[in-house]
């Protein structure tokens, strides 16, 4: 839970402010201050350092303790969208195979860009589940659903292991689709 919303109702309270008060120093509604307060939105960057003024703050003393909270919240965002959109880029790159039926040219241009676009998401998900110490897709769920995540300490060894194996499955997954684009789609057999 977020603690702004109360530290801001108290320094309110402590200064003998309604929320109309403040919201006339704050330029901003009534509710917008209730809101706030209640947590159920967060002020703007320009708000809080209007308000950390207003009550003779550092914007570091104001937001200090939310902001743990706060990169939880824009990390767990940025893993949802970005495994919704490598999850939409497997589905248009499927059915961008679909169009080297009609047009090679098209087609092909079609599958390299949502190829090109799918793994640089890939990348960026894998940065943020680092980031967030999470190593299996099991533990992302969790971290995406707000359940504990169990952190398992692999050696280094299981890790080579791991990287290794999974190198060798899409590898493989990629020559058998490569070789099934050719001889189905395209007409070119390979061997």
């Amino acid at each position: 839970m977020m603690n702004l919303g109360i530290k801001l109702a108290k320094l309110r309270q402590a200064h003998s402010y309604s929320q109309d008060d403040l919201s006339h120093k704050a330029h901003v509604s009534r509710q917008t201050i209730s809101n706030w307060e209640t947590g159920k939105t967060y002020p703007d960057i320009t708000s809080l350092v209007l308000i950390s003024n207003i009550y003779d703050l550092s914007l570091d003393d104001l937001v200090q303790e939310d902001l743990p909270i706060m990169k939880h919240k824009l990390l767990k965002q940025k893993l949802l969208w970005l495994l919704i959109g490598i999850l939409w880029l497997i589905v248009l790159t499927y059915l961008a195979l679909f169009s080297l039926k009609y047009s090679k040219m098209l087609g092909s241009l079609l599958v390299g860009s949502t190829t090109v676009l799918g793994l640089g998401m890939i990348f960026m998900f894998l940065k943020y589940a680092h980031k967030a110490d999470l190593n299996t897709f099991q533990q992302v769920i969790n971290y995406l659903h707000d359940r504990p995540v169990k952190v398992t300490p692999k050696s280094s060894k299981a890790k080579a292991i791991q990287y290794i194996t999974g190198g060798i499955i899409g590898l493989t997954m990629g020559l058998i689709l490569t070789w099934l684009i050719f001889k189905f789609v395209l007409g070119i057999n390979l061997f």
